[in-house]
């Protein structure tokens, strides 16, 4: 007969060597521009996940400045998911600048083994820097992602989704969203996790 304690130890190893194998515990990255970093969607990964959640957002951040912004992070860290959410910053240049930056995060990160979420920009008409030229490299970016060219693991397209609720999720100045609009964000980013 084992003792009590032996038997105790077995259980402990078998518990654990159960929850090593068969949960996998996961660690996400959050790379973008100011929608991301106010924290509000990336609060609701936190809280809905079970991950833990590295939110490197920047307010201000163009699609290249996101890229270092991943490149940065994963030579440090391997990370299970990646959201990406950039564009908007880059104003009026080609929408090919953008693309061309969103696909080397994706492909950085699918290098990783990670499963990336790439988001659309949001809505911005109504924001003192938007331009036709600006809204059209939107449309073309957004068009692009959402045929499934760019490699992404899934797509939010947030641009729909804001455009749904209106102002009701938007901030006073017409780009930034609200508490509301960052929490339909967060849920809509989690369905696609």
């Amino acid at each position: 007969m084992l003792p009590v304690f032996a038997v105790g130890a077995a259980v402990i190893v078998l518990t654990l060597g159960y929850l090593l194998t068969n949960r996998r515990v996961t660690r996400g990255l959050a790379v973008g521009d100011s929608i991301l970093a106010h924290g509000g969607a990336v609060a609701v990964l936190h809280r809905g996940s079970g991950a833990v959640w590295d939110n490197v957002a920047r307010v201000s951040a163009g699609s290249p400045a996101v890229l270092r912004q991943a490149q940065d992070a994963f030579s440090r860290m391997r990370y299970s998911h990646v959201v990406v959410l950039a564009g908007v910053n880059d104003g009026d240049s080609p929408a090919e600048r953008t693309m061309n930056n969103l696909s080397q995060i994706i492909t950085l990160a699918k290098r990783q083994g990670a499963r990336v979420i790439v988001v659309t920009e949001t809505p911005f008409r109504e924001y003192v820097s938007w331009t036709q030229a600006a809204q059209n490299r939107q449309d073309a970016v957004r068009a692009w992602l959402l045929s499934g060219r760019s490699g992404a693991s899934a797509v939010v397209d947030a641009f729909a989704l804001i455009s749904r609720v209106g102002e009701d999720a938007l901030a006073p100045d017409g780009l930034h969203l609200n508490q509301y609009g960052q929490e339909l964000l967060g849920t809509a980013i989690l369905r696609a996790l």
